[in-house]
């Protein structure tokens, strides 16, 4: 490719960042794939990060407002794990931005399970495999389950 013509980094991932945000590291994967050298990204981000539109603390408070209605702390942690953000960020975000997975899980079971029927047992284990997957607690499953049904005979 003829560098003359060729897009800055920094041009090309702010053409990136314009379309949503993005983590570091997949900013980073998105550069790499299109052939910028480590040096040519690391100068981009330098410029990113001083311009404010690099920053994963503000990407993992945005994801964690954002789904924290329809999924539990566990599986936040690990989709923002995975998408490039370190430990200590994902730590501090999930510490500062407590909630009530509780109060997530009765608000879903409204919307989802009004018409459920919490004394079969098939589908007591299919309403716990769904929050589970969405990586709530099974205590708070539990809970929630008891809260909603209204039901001290629930069946463990």
């Amino acid at each position: 490719m003829d560098t003359r013509n060729r897009q800055s980094a920094f041009d090309s991932a702010i053409n990136l960042l314009s379309y949503k945000d993005r983590t570091e590291k997949q900013l980073y994967d998105k550069l790499k794939n299109k052939d910028y050298s480590d040096t040519e990204i690391d100068k981009a981000f330098i410029k990113l990060r001083e311009y404010g539109y690099l920053n994963d603390e503000r990407y993992a408070n945005h994801y964690h407002e954002s789904q924290v209605r329809s999924k539990g702390i566990r599986r936040i942690k690990l989709e923002l794990l995975q998408k490039g953000i370190s430990n200590n960020i994902v730590n501090e975000v999930l510490a500062s931005n407590e909630y009530d997975e509780v109060s997530s899980i009765l608000h879903i079971m409204e919307q989802r399970y009004s018409d459920a029927d919490f004394s079969d047992e098939k589908q007591q284990r299919r309403i716990f495999g769904f929050f589970q997957r969405r990586g709530f607690s099974y205590d708070d499953i539990k809970s929630a389950v008891r809260i909603y049904a209204k039901n001290d005979k629930f069946q463990e």
